[in-house]
Formats: structure tokens, C-alpha cells, sequence
């Protein structure tokens, strides 16, 4: 079927920091993912380093390729000949990969080969904990293989939480506040706790380096060390897991990176068979809608063995200013024996979910939220989609500057968490930019520029591929507007006729299996690619709908049929017969 199609797109996108510098992550058990931009391809990844049980963190450039990663300890970059290796200088950091999250890189501003990695401890082992602290790295060193630099091991706090978040603070300056969670003493008390935290310390990353911006009470002392913190992609909320403390939403204003409480979210336990402890957490692209993974932390005498262990997956409606309603907005997207998860946005703007069986056996899986910004289970939850491979998960994801992850307009048929658009040969489709008067507007395809259509916001396409367009707004240097649409055309099939079926029988009904006449339908074509329905109308043929299941029992003699054969990629490319 050929139709006409039109969709308008666009993203606030701001040009120093891409999801391109989130390609690649590395995790749990020598794991590892790669988010391929062009073909929303994601793929596992089996050359990684790390054995870490949680906190872990990656950063690629600008274009997608890996630079480094590290558990918090260990900074591991790749070779020319795709080795990865222990960076020059890149070991003892004081992170800790016991920490719900070590480490997270942030790119410092104005300087394209300079990286900071804020790294975390914890007691909660018997290693050292060395409270929060930062190292410089400096890719111009070694080759372009990067190092870490002397400044190695900045403390900022004695002691502080497991917890830390990053976010853009605006593309003028292009500075980055990163936030913690700590004791009010934790600057100048050497015997500072990190179990007894009442508040956030927010820190500006800029082209002069790392500064304290400003310390934010959290309106109640928090005792619990563990758990997840995660900031908004819009840079408007700040929520905080804790695991035996609960689960706490803030307001965040990225004007000054001040912190405000906004309201404890109450956990319904009812029918979560104990699964009510918080522990990873995040926000959909379009900011409004929250994650929450809890287990029944069992531990002790028996917590290795799997069939002690619960978890779940909530979600909230956090656009919701009521606090009664935020709270009855609690959706159970899944509760099932198991072990706690971290969450993850990606660069496809589906949230990603670890799997374990208990703390120290991760499972050779992730599943997904394929539609995160949906309120409801049409969110769609799907377990174990992503293979590792043979390796294993366990309870870390690598954080990223939120910002990094902002919303997408959809530009698909009926996906709108994804930039995939899936057409039928024949079909013809234009692509429509907003339209903004002296704007500069440049399409590529795979990477090659297009020439500028007319008008320059609009282009039709009928070939497949990725296409990109970015759109330079006239006396603003700093925001600009990008869309994307990868495009798939999936051949039509055709529908054979098939032969009539008869029986004889003494009464007008009898059972007829239809799918005798596949074959005939199908003709030459693959039946691994195409498939065929049966239906009582046209119209159901046509709208693929009240399908025959099973056997077929006539009331009429004759009884027309309507045979529909689609492809399997692409249900909308059909014919009938």
C-alpha cells in the first residue's frame, strides 16, 4: 500500500555534548553494549576490562568511538589495533567498585582533551573508603591514547554518599554541575560519616576547572549510603534512592544548581511480596516520567541462593504536582524472583535494566522499556532483549551527563520513542523541519551531505537510510535544532489466488483449517519473510483485524474468505486476495 507521509520533527541539541559520547558502556562482568547512532542497532560488546559489582562509567567522542572507561579504580582506554589497556597513570583511583555509582566522566568545558572522573567510595567494604574525589585526564598524552594526569585523586568530600549525577548547565557557558549526597561536615571533618547525610553538594565544572557551586540541605537525614541518584534530562528534578531511607523527589534549577525537596514518594507494597526498597532509578527522555527498580534486600544466611531475593519495577507520573496523585500514579510494570537493577537512558531513549540473580551472579542479559515517556504498561516492558553474549550483568549502568539524553519528537508511525521509520516500497515520504526564518538548515544522508531542498526545511525522500538534519538558528550560537530519521523500506508481497476449499458433509457447517492454502498464497515468496492471515471481510483484511484463529466453521455455503499476506518486518506492506 503506497502512502503519502508527512511528520514534523525537532530536538533542542546543544552542540558541545551529543549521545554519540554515550555509544559505548561498559559494566558488570566484562559486559559491554554499543549503541550504533546510524542504524539504532545496539550490540554486545565483549572486550571489556571490567569486573565491577556496581559502579562503573564510559565516555566516547564526539563521534561515537571509545576513549575510556573505569570501575573507579582502574581507567581503561583502547589502541589503534583495538586493544583495551590500562591507561598511563590510569590505576589506584579512590572510587570503589562496590559503590552504587564509583565514577562518571565529565568533559571540561572549552577544552576538547580534557576529562575529569569524579570518583566515589564506600565503607560498606572492607577497602579503604576515600571519600569523593576527581582526576584529570588529558587525551592529547601518550600518543592520543590519553593519561591520567598529576592532578590524581582530588578530594572534595571526606566521606559522602554512593551516590552522584551530572547535568548541563547551560550551552552558553557549557558547564556541568555534578551533585553528591553527604554529611554537612563532610568538606572539613576528616572523621566524617557517610551514612548521616543531610546535604547536597553541588559542583560547577567549567573551562577553569572544578568549584563548589553551593550546598543544599535535603530537608531530612538520610542514613542509607545505597542507591541510585539520578537528574532529570531537562535538568528540573533530582530524585534520590535510598535503599532503607526510601525514595526522595527534589526541584533542581539549573540557573545556580540549587536543590529544593519536593515530597517522599510512598512505595504501595501491596502485592511487590516485599519488593518495596528503591534502588536504581531514571527518568524518561521527556522528563515526566520515572523508573524505580526495588528488591526485598535480603541479606544474610542464605542470600546467594536466588529463591530468597524479590524485585520489581515501578513507575511514576512525576508531572503530576500533587503529591497524592504522584503517589497513586504508581504503576507494577513487573515483580518477579530476582535480584536489584540499575536503569539507564540511552541513546535511543529506551531505558536499559540490568539483571542478577543475586549480588554476586549477574544474568547474561538486559531487558528494556521500549516506550519509557508513555505513563501505563503500554510503556512496554520487554524482558532479557539485549544478549551480553555469554557475559554478565550485575547492578551498574554507566552514568552520563543527563543532559545528554533529552527528548526526541517522534517522527515514526505510532513508535514514539524511536527514530526508526519503517516504509513499504512505492512509498514516498517527506521529512518536515520546523521552519525558522534565516535559518540555516543542513540534511545528510549516512553521514553525506544533501543538497538543500526547497524549501529548506522540508525533503522527500523515497531510498532508505539515515537522515539527519540540524538546523542553525541566526544570532544564537548556542541552541540549535536537530532531527533524525533512520529509514527502512520492506518490499510488498503479493497475494496469490488460492483455490476454493470443498467438503462434503450431511449439514451446511464443517471445519476448514485455511492454512492448507498458505502455500498457494505465498507462491515463490520467502515464508520466512512473509506470512498470511485469514479474515471474513475485506475490511478486516484490509485493517488487519478479528483475524481467524484455529480452525475455520462455516455458516454459509459458499463462505468467501480473505486471504492478507504481509511482511513480517513491516505488517503495513500487504496485499489480498
Amino acid at each position: 500500500m503506497k502512502k503519502i507521509l508527512f511528520y514534523t520533527f525537532l530536538i533542542c541539541f546543544v552542540r558541545a555534548y551529543s549521545q554519540k559520547q554515550a555509544s559505548n558502556w561498559y559494566f558488570g562482568d566484562f559486559a559491554g553494549i554499543n549503541f550504533d547512532t546510524n542504524t539504532g542497532t545496539v550490540t554486545a560488546l565483549t572486550d571489556g576490562q571490567l569486573r565491577t559489582d556496581e559502579g562503573c562509567t564510559s565516555i566516547s567522542d564526539d563521534d561515537g568511538n571509545l576513549l575510556f572507561y573505569t570501575d573507579g579504580i582502574t581507567v581503561y582506554n583502547i589502541d589503534t589495533a583495538g586493544n583495551h589497556q590500562v591507561m598511563d597513570n590510569g590505576d589506584f583511583l579512590f572510587g570503589n567498585p562496590s559503590s552504587t555509582q564509583s565514577a562518571i566522566i565529565i568533559p571540561k568545558p572549552d577544552n576538547p582533551n580534557i576529562y575529569y572522573i569524579f570518583t566515589q567510595g564506600t565503607t560498606f567494604t572492607s577497602q579503604q573508603d576515600f571519600g569523593f574525589r576527581y582526576s584529570e585526564v588529558d587525551m592529547s598524552l601518550n600518543g592520543g591514547l590519553g593519561a591520567v594526569t598529576r592532578m590524581k585523586n582530588e578530594r572534595l568530600l571526606y566521606k559522602a554518599s554512593e551516590k552522584l549525577g551530572a547535568v548541563l548547565k547551560d550551552c552558553e557557558s557549557g558547564n556541568i554541575y555534578v551533585v553528591t549526597l553527604a554529611a554537612s561536615d563532610a568538606q572539613t571533618n576528616p572523621n566524617a560519616v557517610d551514612n548521616n547525610n543531610t546535604t547536597f553538594y553541588v559542583y560547577e565544572v567549567s573551562n577553569t576547572g572544578v568549584n563548589l557551586s553551593g550546598s543544599y540541605n535535603t530537608g531530612r537525614t538520610i542514613n542509607e549510603r545505597r542507591g541510585y541518584l539520578k537528574i532529570s534530562p531537562d535538568g528540573t528534578k533530582l530524585v534520590a534512592a535510598n535503599i532503607r531511607d526510601g525514595l526522595l523527589l527534589y526541584d533542581f534549577d539549573v540557573t545556580d544548581g540549587s536543590i529544593a525537596f519536593n515530597q517522599q514518594i510512598n512505595i504501595n507494597s501491596t502485592g511487590l511480596n516485599g519488593a518495596t526498597f528503591p534502588y536504581g532509578i531514571e527518568f524518561s527522555s521527556n522528563s515526566q516520567v520515572l523508573y524505580v527498580s526495588t528488591y526485598n534486600d535480603f541479606s544474610g544466611n542464605g542470600d546467594n541462593n536466588p529463591s530468597n531475593h524479590r524485585s520489581a519495577l515501578l513507575q511514576y507520573d512525576v508531572s503530576l504536582n500533587n503529591p497524592a496523585d504522584l503517589n497513586a500514579s504508581q504503576t507494577n510494570v513487573e515483580i518477579k524472583q530476582g535480584y536489584r537493577s540499575a536503569l539507564q537512558l540511552g541513546p535511543d531513549s529506551k531505558i536499559y535494566k540490568t539483571e542478577s540473580s543475586t549480588y554476586n551472579n549477574g544474568l547474561p542479559n538486559l531487558s528494556t522499556i521500549e516506550l519509557p515517556n508513555i505513563v501505563g504498561t503500554d510503556c512496554t516492558y520487554l524482558p532479557n532483549t539485549v544478549s551480553l553474549n555469554g557475559r554478565n550483568g550485575r547492578q551498574g549502568l554507566p552514568p552520563f551527563i543527563a543532559s545528554y539524553f533529552s527528548e526526541k519528537i517522534d517522527i515514526t508511525s505510532g513508535a514514539a520513542e524511536s527514530n526508526n521509520l519503517s516504509l513499504c516500497a512505492g512509498d514516498t515520504f517527506t521529512l518536515i523541519a520546523e521552519s525558522i526564518p534565516g535559518a540555516t538548515y543542513t540534511w545528510t544522508l549516512d553521514g553525506n551531505p544533501l543538497p538543500t531542498p526547497t524549501p529548506p526545511n522540508e525533503l522527500f525522500l523515497n531510498t532508505g537510510g539515515n537522515y539527519t538534519v540540524f538546523i542553525e538558528i541566526p544570532s544564537n550560537d548556542c541552541e540549535s535544532k536537530e532531527g533524525q530519521a533512520i529509514v527502512t523500506f520492506y518490499d510488498v508481497p503479493v497475494a496469490n489466488t488460492a483455490l476454493k476449499l470443498d467438503a462434503c458433509s450431511d449439514d451446511l457447517t464443517t471445519d476448514f483449517d485455511l492454512t492448507v492454502r498458505d502455500a498457494d498464497i505465498l507462491g515463490t515468496q520467502d515464508p520466512s519473510i512473509y506470512e498470511v492471515h485469514y479474515f471474513e471481510s475485506q475490511l478486516d483484511a484490509e485493517n488487519n483485524e478479528n483475524e481467524i484463529m484455529g480452525l475455520f466453521t462455516n455458516t454459509l455455503n459458499p463462505t468467501p474468505i480473505f486471504a492478507r499476506i504481509h511482511n513480517k518486518n513491516n505488517p503495513n506492506c500487504y496485499d489480498t486476495t
